[in-house]
């Protein structure tokens, strides 16, 4: 593989992450339009999602922190925060992991990648349409979890984490699915 396809995806995929748009359907179509062998395709999108990983690390410093408060000094929003993220993990786990099969095959062509960003446009339009309509009926400008001082309900902690589960497809937005 050329160094410029390695920037290439790692371009990419710094510009698709944190959008709702996919970043590994992009990749997966940038792969097979660079026509990478099979071989090569999972440790370049190790590496280019170990870079996403390094920038989350950074980002989310202080949340870290928080967390790490909540083990050790009984910190009762980071232990919070701590059991959130271990319950959207769990989840992802339990619905990820049987579809793995699946998704490795979807990685590979295209036309899935493209029916998943079908699905991923359906859901932000229906999610936009949704909170349009909250917005019209009930005008309360925030809701649980909304605010620093509330804590993040588990019961959306395990919603997310099932989202994330099903957004193992290329092509179906992590973001866009919460």
């Amino acid at each position: 593989m050329a160094l410029w396809e390695v920037v290439l995806l790692a371009v990419v995929q710094g510009l698709t992450e944190f959008l709702p748009i996919s970043s590994s359907g992009h990749l997966a179509i940038m792969e097979h339009w660079l026509q990478l062998p099979e071989g090569e395709r999972l440790p370049v999108s190790v590496m280019v999602h170990f870079g996403t990983w390094v920038a989350l690390l950074v980002y989310f410093r202080d949340d870290l922190l928080l967390m790490l408060r909540g083990i050790g000094a009984g910190d009762e929003r980071g232990r919070q925060l701590l059991w959130s993220v271990i319950i959207a993990n769990a989840a992802t786990v339990a619905v990820a992991l049987p579809l793995k099969r699946f998704v490795e095959h979807a990685l590979s062509a295209p036309i899935f990648v493209a029916l998943f960003w079908v699905l991923t446009a359906l859901l932000l339009f229906a999610s936009e349409a949704w909170e349009t309509h909250r917005e019209r009926t009930n005008p309360s400008p925030a809701s649980a979890g909304d605010t620093p001082d509330e804590p993040f309900p588990y019961w959306c902690a395990l919603i997310v984490g099932l989202a994330q589960g099903l957004a193992a497809f290329p092509g179906l937005s992590r973001s866009g699915t919460t």
